[in-house]
């Protein structure tokens, strides 16, 4: 008897361990029956891991979400479509013991719709899938492309509300504080993780490290604003609270996962908790 529970634990655990993750988010106020049409932009790919960091799998990524949204009757056009179409890829490997072999692969697939006319983010995917190693993660993109959008577009019953985007946090919180302010508190707080090799760098959580890499470049772009162009600077600061959501996020996974140490999962709480005080969330 002691056996078998030991058997169904081992086997409960591994299920966890290779579950894949999905969360999908939209704005209550904008009503999805009125989108018609989308015009996809560049993906991004950011891995360590050659088998996702390359254009075919970008391609093929672009090529899968087209599809999904042509057959749920959007049509794409270049001429003032709808909605933009933005995605990244990132991903990441994982040992039981620090030095040890891999056994675990991760990749990170987010799909945001923006308002072209609005720039607002109206609807975001989230996508983990956890596979024993990067190649199967690559055959299997097009597959979460397919779960990723099956929540689109969102049920909506009743009549809806054209109010204010609820969904992006950046148009919400720059208002009512100093995004320069922000973005030098980002820059210290960045500095100070990536200082923690032990915690960020090559061999430990390099998806973090790129989290981290794209959040400073972010609030330095923030930072060395000059504030002529004031649509450029509305796009740098909407992106500056992107960045820190994206990164508050990617530490939060990090925290729940089975793997970590008990020190990891505390940092990670630790750096979600200052990069969401950030943004007031």
């Amino acid at each position: 008897m002691r056996v078998a529970a030991l058997l169904v634990g081992t086997m409960l655990s591994a299920t966890v361990l290779f579950a894949d993750h999905h969360n999908v988010d939209f704005d209550r106020h904008t009503d999805f029956s009125k989108v018609k049409t989308f015009a996809m932009r560049e993906g991004k790919g950011d891995s360590s891991q050659p088998e996702l960091n390359n254009t075919l799998v970008v391609k093929k990524t672009a090529d899968a979400i087209r599809a999904q949204l042509v057959s749920k009757g959007l049509k794409e056009t270049f001429n003032s479509p709808d909605l933009l179409v933005d995605y990244s890829i990132t991903g990441e490997d994982f040992a039981e013991q620090r030095g040890g072999p891999i056994t675990q692969s991760e990749a990170t697939l987010v799909i945001d719709l923006v308002k072209r006319d609005s720039s607002a983010l109206v609807w975001r995917s989230v996508y983990r899938d956890s596979e024993r190693n990067p190649a199967k993660l690559a055959q299997k993109l097009p597959e979460d492309v397919k779960k990723s959008l099956s929540e689109y577009p969102p049920r909506q019953k009743g009549v809806i509300d054209p109010g204010p985007s609820t969904l992006t946090s950046a148009p919400a919180a720059a208002p009512s504080s100093n995004p320069k302010a922000v973005a030098a508190a980002a820059l210290d707080i960045v500095k100070s993780t990536v200082a923690d090799t032990a915690y960020v760098g090559p061999d430990s959580h390099p998806g973090l490290a790129i989290n981290l890499a794209g959040l400073e470049r972010a609030a330095r772009a923030v930072s060395d604003d000059n504030g002529r162009n004031a649509a450029a600077t509305t796009t740098k600061n909407i992106a500056l609270f992107e960045a820190i959501k994206s990164s508050a996020d990617y530490a939060t996974s990090i925290a729940s996962r089975n793997v970590e140490t008990a020190d990891s999962k505390e940092k990670s709480r630790s750096l979600a908790a200052k990069l969401r005080s950030l943004s007031g969330s």
